[in-house]
C-alpha cells in the first residue's frame, strides 16, 4: 500500500510539472488593426473623401465606377512606417488597393472600405520579390483619415447651410 502511495503522488508530480504550465499563456494578445469598415453616407461623398485621403499617394487606378483605387508602386525611403518602428526600405516597394462597395442597411446607403497594402522587398536580381506580412498600421490610417475628411465636409455643409438660411 505505502507503494503506491508513493508512486500516485510520483504520478501526480510529473503530470503537474508535465501539463500543469503549458495552460498559462502570458503573451498579451491585442486586437489586428481594422482594413475595412462601413460608412453611412452617400458614395459620392465617400469617393470624394477617399481622393482626399489618397492625395499624398501616386494614382495608377481611380476608377469610380468600379469603386477601385490603386496606388501606383510606392518605393524604399516613401514608404509609410509607424513611429515605433523602424526597419530596412531598401528593395521594398508598396502598393495600396482601395475597394468601395455600395449596399444597403435597413433602408439606409452604406458604403463599405476595405484597404490592403501589398508590401513586397526584391531580394536580388535573380530572384522574385518576397511577400511581407503588414501590421495594418497604415490601412487603419487611412480608414480614420477618410471618416475624418467625411466629418469636415459635414460640417462645412452644416455652416453653409446655416449661413445660407440668413438670407
Amino acid at each position: 500500500m505505502a507503494l503506491n502511495l508513493k508512486s500516485l503522488i510520483l504520478v501526480k508530480t510529473l503530470l503537474i510539472f508535465n501539463f500543469g504550465c503549458q495552460a498559462i499563456d502570458k503573451t498579451k494578445t491585442e486586437a489586428p488593426p481594422k482594413k475595412e469598415t462601413v460608412i453611412f453616407a452617400p458614395y459620392d461623398k465617400v469617393w470624394r473623401a477617399s481622393q482626399l485621403a489618397l492625395s499624398k499617394y501616386p494614382l495608377s487606378v481611380s476608377n469610380m465606377d468600379a469603386g477601385k483605387i490603386i496606388t501606383g508602386p510606392i518605393e524604399g525611403p516613401l514608404i509609410w512606417q509607424p513611429v515605433h518602428q523602424s526597419f530596412d526600405t531598401q528593395g521594398l516597394q508598396a502598393k495600396i488597393h482601395l475597394q468601395l462597395t455600395r449596399g444597403e442597411v435597413n433602408g439606409k446607403e452604406a458604403i463599405k472600405i476595405v484597404v490592403n497594402k501589398k508590401l513586397q522587398r526584391k531580394m536580388d536580381f535573380f530572384s522574385g520579390k518576397k511577400e511581407i506580412p503588414t501590421q495594418a498600421y497604415e490601412e487603419e490610417s487611412l480608414l480614420y483619415r477618410i471618416k475624418r475628411e467625411l466629418i469636415i465636409e459635414a460640417v462645412i455643409d452644416k455652416l453653409a447651410e446655416t449661413n445660407n438660411s440668413g438670407f
